[in-house]
């Protein structure tokens, strides 16, 4: 266009109005010397007629932009989070956690408080309410992440000046075309010479430039797979999503706080300013005729839909549709950001990139991971489970793939040998008992008794306490690290939920056997998903149905059920953890929280055992490991049966000394209240040990390990019971505490089946008498009277396992497990209870490990003080998985037990704390 044509200058007035000026001749002139003055608030608005509301209101959205120099707070922000990453990645890889810098880290920031309302147990107990947990605060380092983003974004947000001309070229912005039919209509020309420190609309969008840069933070907190889980890659800090989930929740929030700030300064901006000085109406009255400006509307109405969804008491209603929104909603708000401020689209395309790809990836993995996109007989895991079961049905067994392990009937030139007989088993645990029989191979389970289910389905069995335990073997291979845990879908349930469930199970890589990679699921019923898993699974079962089959040869299994099923992942940042550098290994676990200690404690033993291949990296081994205490806080002794044959391939895996195991049953009501041995004819644990025995013998215990025995609470049966001996006033963590605080989670029914609570007695007895045998067997050995008696045999009963009928006559039948064991004559033989555990392995692996249980709570601060006490390397590990107010005690007893002054000294080990926290 001529600069000939016609033209118009608007510029604004003190009052907010603005000056249509008509310019002839050579205006350019005009217009350049206009920009040479010192403060020409002024525009040029170029067209072949007079400006129409439209063009003002163009004009009035491109005077009101912050130059490109104002940016430097959005470099200021992202430069100090990438040094501050680049510190944390170079302090976790060279080990800088453990040591004196490490224990002064860790002395403050691992607290976490709770807290309860007085009397709230009471109120809820009356109404008849699920036990719930205490509220909780994130942990001090959290809470220090947390406050250190809030604190640093609000400062860049309004410190120091917000429009900053650093020269005339910043004053200068591209020209804006607007999108009219119009040809001749454009804009052009030069906003503020002058920095301006403060004033509703520089506030206001600078706020909105901190609010969409922070977007990728928020999303990178919560990416679940690398490598768009940038801080979960392996040479970072190898922080994963369940670690980052709080951070992302609270980026939220700042995201959403900044941008309500900046909606309302822009609000009061628009309704001082005018449209012209002949008409009062404020800007607001025509602002919408601003398409970016609807734009910004649309995002935040989205914006604040997705955080009202996201409040918990919402996301406790359902939170599935909670999910599906979220999924929903974020594209939306990143859609519409990018188009209301064309000049930082990037940020809100490459968040939303992202985003999209980290989703697309992980599904696109789960497709072919499961089978589902790629012919799943073709699969590897498929077509060794096709030769295995041929070789079943032919009879042809590969002896080399399932090897027996080293009973009394296999003999060796000596023990380096035997050991490296069983290591090389790819099946199966180092077994070190060899009076345990070896029972016949049933068709389609390995020498260890386990059911191998065909890849891609999922074998289900009930478990008490409401709980089922799911095992199964993917079609491609599969590794995960200890810790880890997966997105279960279960179609048969719901097609479209997947929920995380930490594995049980150690992932054997190196092993070629078929059922090395299994992955084993605890999942005790809730609501929602857990609860409908169980109801289905326990409708088939009720109705002699062995749920889906798939259409390449299987064996069917002797008891529960099939079920189609998808995992995902693996996820968690256990990954971090470097286990065999810690010379004492703490494992703490309360209730459903075994799932995780159970995989630690298996990866650690089998490392000590020498099993190489026994990790995700496939080359750990023992490395300083000298001592593993595992210790399981437990409603009912029935539950014992969730890991109880893992924990004793653990124990019987490495020697004698390394391992202790303590099971701690909170439950005691139902054993006063039920039928138990007469004091003639039983022992107890009070009159012939002090401390707390176990069958392995380590030495000597302290009395304080174990808080009380048969006497410590009572049990919460539908009534609750004595409410005193629920609710303790003043617990460990300064508030009321509850019995179930220590075992349950939130929503968990605690409710006993009368076979359950049978059953639970016959462990209870049958521990009490093991101990007392193992006491008075110890007293006769240390008083010279005679070799003493030799150790309780193993409780399998040998016609029992060469009965191949017996074995397979399934759930609801009573066997004979035990023969009577010297000094108990007359003693009643356990029997399994009654429609749980039908395998006569199992059940002798709960009796086996009855001797490790007791009734009543841990002292768990001294349990951690006496391990660190006797820790002989300089570094100990606390691994700790539970409910919250568990959670909260250990971070709290591990804290105390820090003394950074010792640790540098040399006095005192360097304590570092993993535990796993789900939030929701």
């Amino acid at each position: 266009m001529s600069s000939e044509a016609p033209a118009y200058l608007l510029t604004p007035n003190p009052n907010s109005t603005y000056e249509v000026t008509p310019l002839t001749g050579n205006w350019s002139s005009v217009l350049e010397a206009a920009q040479q003055q010192p403060a020409a608030d002024a525009l040029a608005a170029m067209a072949t007629s007079a400006p129409t509301t439209f063009d003002v209101v163009e004009a009035y959205a491109h005077v009101y932009q912050l130059p490109y120099a104002s940016y430097i707070y959005v470099y200021i922000m992202w430069i100090t989070f990438a040094v501050l990453f680049v510190l944390f990645a170079v302090f976790h890889q060279t080990g800088g956690r453990v040591g004196y810098v490490g224990s002064l880290w860790n002395k403050w920031l691992l607290r976490r408080r709770t807290w309860r309302k007085k009397h709230s147990l009471m109120k809820a107990m009356k109404a008849g309410k699920k036990h719930s947990q205490p509220f909780s605060l994130p942990s001090n380092a959290q809470l220090l992440c947390i406050t250190f983003l809030w604190v640093f974004a609000i400062l860049l947000s309004f410190v120091g000046p917000d429009y900053i001309v650093r020269n005339r070229a910043d004053t200068f912005t591209k020209p804006y075309i607007a999108k009219r039919n119009l040809a001749t209509s454009a804009l052009q020309g030069n906003v503020f010479h002058e920095t301006i420190q403060k004033s509703w609309w520089t506030s206001s969008a600078r706020l909105g430039i901190i609010s969409l840069t922070l977007f990728p933070l928020c999303v990178m907190f919560v990416t679940k797979a690398p490598p768009f889980a940038l801080l979960a890659a392996p040479y970072l800090v190898q922080i994963w999503n369940d670690k980052l989930v709080f951070l992302h929740k609270w980026t939220g929030r700042l995201i959403y706080f900044i941008t309500s700030i900046h909606v309302v300064f822009w609000s009061v901006q628009l309704a001082q300013d005018r449209i012209s000085a002949t008409d009062n109406n404020d800007v607001w009255t025509v602002i919408f005729l601003h398409v970016p400006f609807i734009y910004a509307w649309v995002a935040f109405i989205f914006f604040t839909i997705l955080m009202v969804l996201s409040l918990k008491p919402v996301r406790a209603l359902s939170f599935e549709f909670f999910y599906i929104a979220h999924v929903l909603l974020v594209p939306l708000v990143l859609i519409f950001a990018a188009l209301h401020f064309p000049r930082l689209q990037w940020w809100s395309w490459v968040t939303l990139i992202v985003w999209g790809s980290e989703r697309i990836y992980r599904f696109a993995k789960l497709l072919w991971a499961n089978g589902i996109i790629t012919n799943i007989r073709n699969a590897p895991m498929t077509q060794r489970y096709i030769d295995f079961v041929q070789n079943e049905q032919a009879g042809t067994m590969d002896v080399h793939r399932l090897k027996v392990p080293p009973f009394a009937s296999q003999t060796f030139d000596n023990e380096d040998k035997k050991k490296s007989w069983a290591s090389d088993s790819p099946t199966l645990a180092l077994e070190k008992s060899e009076e345990r029989p070896c029972a016949a191979r049933r068709p389609g389970y390995s020498y260890r008794g386990t059911y191998i289910p065909p890849p891609g389905y999922a074998h289900v069995v009930l478990l008490p306490g409401k709980t089922v335990r799911v095992r199964l073997v993917l079609p491609q291979y599969f590794s995960w690290a200890p810790g880890q845990h997966v997105l279960l879908t279960v179609p048969a349930v719901s097609a479209w939920q997947s929920h995380p469930f930490t594995v049980s199970s150690a992932c054997n890589q190196g092993s070629a056997g078929t059922d090395a990679q299994d992955v084993v699921l605890v999942i005790r019923a809730q609501s929602g998903f857990t609860k409908n898993l169980y109801d289905h699974v326990e409708k088939l079962r009720a109705g002699d149905s062995r749920g889906d089959q798939p259409d390449f040869p299987f064996i069917p299994p002797n008891e529960g059920v099939l079920l189609r099923a998808y995992v995902g992942g693996p996820f968690g940042s256990s990954v971090r953890v470097r286990w065999t550098t810690y010379s004492t290994v703490v494992i703490i676990a309360g209730g459903s929280g075994c799932s995780y200690a159970a995989s630690v404690l298996e990866h650690v033993t089998a490392c000590i055992a020498g099993k190489k291949d026994m990790t995700l990296a496939g080359r750990e081994n023992a490395g300083q490991i000298k001592r593993v205490r595992f210790v399981w806080l437990v409603r009912e002794f029935a539950y014992m049966q969730w890991i109880a044959s893992m924990v004793r391939r653990c124990i019987e895996r490495v020697p004698a000394g390394t391992l202790q195991v303590d099971i701690y049953v909170t439950n005691t009501m139902s054993m006063k209240a039920g039928k138990r041995l007469s004091p003639s004819k039983r022992f107890t644990v009070d009159s012939l040990h002090p401390g707390h025995a176990n069958i392995l013998g380590y030495g000597n215990e302290s009395k304080a390990s174990i808080a009380t025995t048969d006497t410590a609470y009572s049990d919460v049966e539908a009534n609750f019971g004595e409410v005193d001996d629920i609710i303790n006033s003043y617990g460990e963590l300064g508030h009321e505490e509850h019995v179930l605080d220590m075992t349950n989670y939130g929503g968990e029914d605690d409710t006993m089946m009368p076979s359950e609570r049978e059953f639970s007695r016959q462990l209870q007895t049958e521990g009490e008498m093991r101990r007392a045998e193992t006491h008075m067997r110890k007293s006769m050995l240390l008083t010279g009277s005679g070799s003493g008696p030799k150790a309780p045999p193993p409780t399998y009963h040998k016609q029992a396992f060469e009965d191949e009928a017996t074995m397979e006559k399934g759930i609801g039948h009573h066997r004979t497990m035990s023969t009577p064991m010297p000094g108990s004559e007359g003693r009643p033989n356990p029997t399994p209870c009654s429609g749980f555990v039908s395998d006569l392995r199992e059940a002798d692996d709960m009796f086996y490990l009855s001797e490790n249980a007791h009734s009543g709570r841990p002292k768990l601060n001294e349990i951690i003080g006496e391990e660190a006490s006797n820790c002989i390397g300089s570094n100990m590990l606390v691994c700790c998985c539970g409910p919250t107010a568990l959670i909260a005690t250990i971070r709290k007893h591990v804290a105390e037990n820090i003394k950074p002054k010792l640790v540098l000294e040399g006095k005192a080990p360097a304590i570092t704390l993993a535990s796993e926290e789900f939030e929701n």
